[in-house]
């Protein structure tokens, strides 16, 4: 579906920028972001060109009105390009802003960038702009849309749209798509360790874990959960859909956790230590220098004891060229 699929390439190019962590480091604080950024907005161009866009144009083609969400039932003929655009451009975005963010060292608000795309991702499918967002997914054709405006999605709705043609090139595409894809970032990851710890391996296995749960698990959840609460509560649940939906994005310690974890200690910048200053006063050394007084390096007088210090006729140790000045 369109209207998913734009979130969902800006997710894809938010993934790549995270399993491409190690180019992220930064280098000099002054150089812009795109300019220390080679691999991932490639790989982001490649899965998107090779996979992602070409099933969303198979199914714009195929399946027009599903694709649409029964919005063009018969699409312009400008659709398409305005689709591979806007698509290719939300994935650079991804790439470029959870790049810009993990160069400043903010590690959750990267992975924010993979999480809400997936969250408005499932929010759009089950509920829509209008409510009627999973009658709409159910529906393969415009005819079972006008039917199913009128009835309540239910399972067998579900069962009515597993057996026809868009949800048999769907599951096909994506399990295809997903692991194709997902292949793009491996080369990506392992460049990236390679560059920040030789001989340390890529932990494929917690990213892409990580990655994956991330996606399917809170995107479902909150998308049922907010639809339960707006049909109850009407805008009340909106609202406290959007502040729950707030808290799961807002960078506190379970999710600050979170976030080292999937970008590990080797992958980060080295922290920059700054002088601590001193709380007391501290004197210029010229002005010390000035008040302390050096020895004189004039020849003791004759019968002057070796050490600098003769015996005054009062009994007092008084330095030598203090007597030479007295015997003057």
């Amino acid at each position: 579906m369109m209207q998913v699929d734009t979130l969902w390439a800006y997710g894809i190019g938010a993934g790549y920028a995270i399993a491409g962590a190690g180019a992220a480091v930064p280098q000099r604080p002054s150089r812009p972001p795109w300019k220390a950024l080679t691999r991932p907005p490639a790989m982001a161009c490649l899965g998107l060109g090779l996979v992602f866009l070409p099933s969303g144009l198979w199914l714009l083609n195929r399946f027009p009105s599903w694709e649409t969400m029964h919005v063009f039932p018969d699409p312009p003929p400008w659709l398409p390009t305005v689709f591979f655009i806007t698509v290719l451009l939300c994935g650079l975005a991804g790439v470029l802003v959870t790049h810009w963010l993990l160069t400043r060292q903010r590690y959750w608000g990267a992975c924010a960038q993979w999480l809400w795309p997936h969250l408005g991702m499932f929010y759009m499918i089950v509920n829509g702009w209008d409510g009627l967002g999973l009658r709409r997914f159910l529906a393969a054709d415009p005819s079972s849309w006008e039917r199913h405006k009128a009835l309540p999605a239910s399972f067998a709705l579900a069962l009515d749209w597993s057996a026809t043609p868009v949800a048999a090139t769907l599951a096909t595409m994506i399990l295809l798509g997903a692991p194709a894809m997902g292949a793009l970032g491996i080369p990506l990851r392992a460049a990236a360790v390679r560059a920040r710890c030789p001989g340390a391996t890529p932990g494929l296995t917690r990213i892409y874990g990580a990655l994956t749960i991330s996606a399917i698990i809170p995107g479902p959840l909150f998308a049922v959960a907010a639809g339960w609460a707006t049909a109850r509560f009407g805008w009340w649940g909106v609202t406290a859909s959007a502040i729950a939906a707030a808290a799961l994005l807002a960078p506190l310690e379970p999710q600050r956790r979170l976030a080292l974890w999937l970008v590990p200690a080797p992958l980060r910048p080295a922290p920059t230590t700054r002088p601590v200053p001193s709380p007391w006063p501290q004197r210029s050394h010229s002005r010390r220098k000035s008040q302390l007084r050096l020895p004189s390096h004039r020849p003791a007088p004759a019968g002057a004891d070796p050490t600098g210090v003769t015996i005054s006729p009062t009994g007092l140790t008084e330095p030598a060229d203090q007597q030479a000045e007295t015997n003057t």
